[in-house]
C-alpha cells in the first residue's frame, strides 16, 4: 500500500498532509491524469522534447498518477510552511 493510499484512508491525515479533502484531490485527478498523460509523452521532466517513448525508471516510485499528485501537494504544502 502506497503513501497514498493509507493517508486517503484517514481524511484528516490526508487533508492535514494536503491541503485538500479526498473529495476535492478525486475532482481534481482525471484532469491531471489526463495532463500528465499529454505532457509527459512530449516532453521529459525538464521541459525538453522528447526523444524516445516514455517509460518510468522505477515501478515502485510513485507507481500512479495519484501517487505522483499526492506527492506535489505533500511536498507544495512542506516547502511552503518551511519558508520563513
Amino acid at each position: 500500500m502506497t503513501s497514498y493510499e493509507k493517508a486517503r484512508n484517514n481524511s484528516r491525515q490526508f487533508k492535514s498532509l494536503t491541503s485538500l479533502s479526498v473529495e476535492k484531490f478525486d475532482i481534481l485527478l482525471p484532469t491531471f491524469e489526463s495532463k500528465w498523460e499529454s505532457v509527459i509523452e512530449k516532453y521529459n521532466l525538464d521541459g525538453t522534447s522528447r526523444l524516445r517513448k516514455y517509460v518510468p525508471k522505477n515501478e515502485e516510485q510513485l507507481p500512479t498518477v495519484a501517487d505522483k499528485l499526492f506527492f506535489y501537494f505533500t511536498i507544495k504544502k512542506f516547502i511552503h510552511c518551511k519558508k520563513p
